[in-house]
């Protein structure tokens, strides 16, 4: 008896590009234009402009949902050579997750140990450690010093 791995299941919008499951882990990815210059890993919220929805770095308020900008190296954004979405050019990927681990891009001069809860910090796209807001996005995966530039750290994502 062959187990079933993962299928993908198309969602049916223009924008949804369909919904990956593996066991218990699940993802959905959308693409939009590009609101702001974006980085693969940074935190976003959809916003419409006179042009249609688009993607810009989340505000940092609780209400807004949590979609994370993720790599397409097929098209040149690749986080480990700091080139990402170019605003008003390009359409990003990303993706809204639950019980899944993704890599988010934390702020330089965050100090983080693993199970540090993140939230992204307002209108930078980037994360920082919970510090009182009450709510969360995802908790760090490893402990590490970010220190020189901001980088990318493995997560379990909650959103």
């Amino acid at each position: 008896m062959v187990d079933r791995i993962g299928s993908r299941i198309n969602a049916g919008s223009s924008n949804k590009l369909g919904i990956i499951r593996y066991g218990r882990e699940e993802m959905t990815q959308y693409e939009l234009s590009a609101g702001d210059d974006i980085m693969p890993g940074e935190a976003l919220m959809r916003t419409e402009d006179t042009d249609g929805p688009e993607f810009v770095h989340h505000d940092g308020t609780e209400t807004k949902r949590v979609y994370i900008a993720v790599e397409a190296r097929g098209r040149g954004m690749d986080a480990q050579t700091d080139t990402g979405y170019t605003a008003g050019e390009d359409l990003v990927i990303a993706v809204t997750a639950s019980g899944g681990g993704l890599n988010l891009l934390v702020k330089d001069g965050e100090s983080l140990a693993n199970g540090d809860v993140l939230i992204p910090e307002a209108d930078t796209g980037q994360f920082i450690e919970e510090s009182g807001e009450g709510w969360s996005v995802a908790e760090a995966g490893e402990s590490i010093e970010v220190s020189g530039a901001a980088t990318l750290v493995h997560t379990e994502v909650g959103n």
